[in-house]
């Protein structure tokens, strides 16, 4: 008896992530058997949004919790949501016109922006002096 071989490609919705091209290409339809469900062993997994795992022994990494005490606030300075948060967590705090000159943002995008970090935990406070808006991260809800 001859089986016969197809490759099938599964589509994926819009906001999925994109497969792995090796599973893509090794997923292989038989008649004797369904198709293997898992990624093979050439797949990296690194632009996978699933969970983390260790690359020396193949176990799921431990999740990091993060630190929420206020005098450890540390930020990376590499990508502009970091630039505006350092920027947040002067003494001062910076005002509208300050994180629009460090990131290239329009207005209503850095004040967006604001109100992901809210979303995201982060405690910011707006205070208004000398008709200046000055916005500053007080702790990490």
């Amino acid at each position: 008896m001859t089986t016969v071989t197809k490759i099938k490609r599964t589509r994926r919705m819009a906001r999925e992530p994109k497969a792995c091209t090796a599973a893509i290409s090794s997923t292989v339809v038989t008649a004797a058997k369904p198709p293997a469900t898992a990624l093979p062993t050439s797949c990296s997994g690194a632009h996978s949004t699933t969970l983390a795992h260790n690359t020396t022994t193949g176990e799921p990494a431990a999740p990091s919790i993060p630190d929420t005490n206020a005098a450890s606030l540390t930020t990376t300075t590499h990508t502009k949501t970091g630039k505006v948060l350092a920027l947040l967590q002067r003494p001062g705090g910076a005002s509208l016109d300050e994180l629009i000159e460090a990131t290239g943002w329009l207005p209503h995008t850095t004040r967006a922006a604001l109100t992901g970090l809210r979303k995201k935990g982060w405690l910011i406070t707006s205070e208004k002096t000398d008709g200046v808006r000055r916005y500053r991260i007080t702790a990490k809800a």
